[in-house]
């Protein structure tokens, strides 16, 4: 006998649930790869190729890019200006790829309600995925304003248009004087001559760190160099002087001879 209509049914949902399973895995395999560039690279130009329109995956291309060039102390002082500016491409077309399939005013709405009752099963899952799409809208301009701050601090550009931008749109969707955030405040702060409130920051994620508390993945050394161009600009040559006498005594090259 033929199948009926919910024998039909049954089994186009069967396949569709055996495809959403084989993208998560895709998806998933490609997260293990992030990090690695080549191995990357290979397997996301399919998966993007397949599934323009994913948000996980999208969000996995963009987690990649951060751990590549915004990870710890992000790239060194020293990285040319073109090697910059190509890694700040990078980062802003994986951050506009989630901003791309996200609805902003949605979300806003969404958060802007307190929390539906646990009965409600609909507006509870709405809420939730509202939640989710807050964090990969903060992480995306987060990364962007990083990417302006990259190429401002690298000499790719001159114009903080795009830095003001994306840390004053981030500031309606996270704290950004939260340890996550540290670099772009200090960066921001730097750049309008706030030199005192920078130190007060670094000195505080420095006494974090010296507790084991401080930012993940970012030197206590990073941390120090970043207080001592503060003092600097602030003038206080007294004080570096004194931060390195110090330094010296507490770690000193050798022993005492006494």
């Amino acid at each position: 006998a033929a199948a009926g209509p919910a024998e039909d049914d049954a089994a186009a949902k069967a396949l569709a649930a055996l495809d959403e399973a084989a993208r998560d895995a895709k998806v998933a395999h490609l997260k293990s790869l992030a990090g690695k560039k080549e191995e990357f690279a290979t397997v996301a130009a399919r998966l993007l190729a397949e599934y323009p329109d994913h948000l996980p995956l999208m969000r996995v291309r963009l987690d990649h890019v951060r751990k590549l060039y915004l990870n710890g102390d992000g790239l060194p002082a020293s990285t040319p200006a073109a090697e910059a500016a190509a890694a700040a491409d990078e980062i802003d077309e994986a951050s506009d790829a989630v901003l791309g399939l996200i609805d902003l005013r949605e979300t806003a709405a969404q958060l802007g309600m307190n929390p539906p009752p646990a009965s409600d099963a609909a507006a509870t899952k709405a809420r939730q995925t509202a939640e989710e799409h807050k964090k990969a809208i903060a992480a995306a301009l987060a990364a962007k304003a990083r990417s302006a701050l990259m190429r401002l601090t690298s000499g790719a550009s001159e114009d903080a248009a795009a830095l003001d931008a994306a840390y004053g749109e981030l500031q309606r969707w996270a704290d950004v004087t939260s340890e996550a955030h540290w670099q772009l405040f200090v960066g921001h702060h730097r750049r309008r001559g706030r030199h005192g409130t920078v130190l007060k920051k670094l000195r505080a994620l420095s006494a974090a760190s010296a507790d084991n508390k401080g930012p993940s993945g970012v030197s206590r050394e990073a941390l120090h160099q970043e207080k001592l161009l503060e003092m600097r600009a602030l003038g206080w040559d007294f004080a570096v002087a004194y931060d390195e006498r110090m330094r010296i005594v507490e770690n000193p090259g050798r022993p005492p001879i006494y």
